[in-house]
């Protein structure tokens, strides 16, 4: 089974992995923010990487990627992000 990283670590994040556990059979593995904004070890009792941990440590054909932020600037942040991992070729 792949591995389910989420991007980021707040509420959106804490609602995400909540679902993914409970009504799905997909496992949430850990959390990613960029290394700017990490400010702790694990949430919600899981790893939390780097952005360019995430890059380096795992092939993009072993993990997806969910991006869970916020609608901040209407959705542009989070439009980045997945378009960034996109290009990764990273599953979504």
């Amino acid at each position: 089974m792949n591995k389910l990283i989420i991007f980021g670590t707040g509420q959106v994040s804490d609602i995400i992995s909540h679902y993914f556990k409970n009504d799905s059979n997909v496992k949430v593995y850990g959390y990613c923010e960029d290394k700017k904004y990490v400010k702790k070890s694990k949430f919600n009792n899981l790893p939390v990487f780097t952005t360019e941990e995430v890059l380096k440590k795992y092939k993009p054909n072993d993990y997806y990627i969910h991006v869970a932020i916020s609608y901040i600037d209407m959705n542009s942040l989070r439009k980045k992000k997945f378009e960034f991992f996109k290009k990764k070729n990273i599953d979504y």
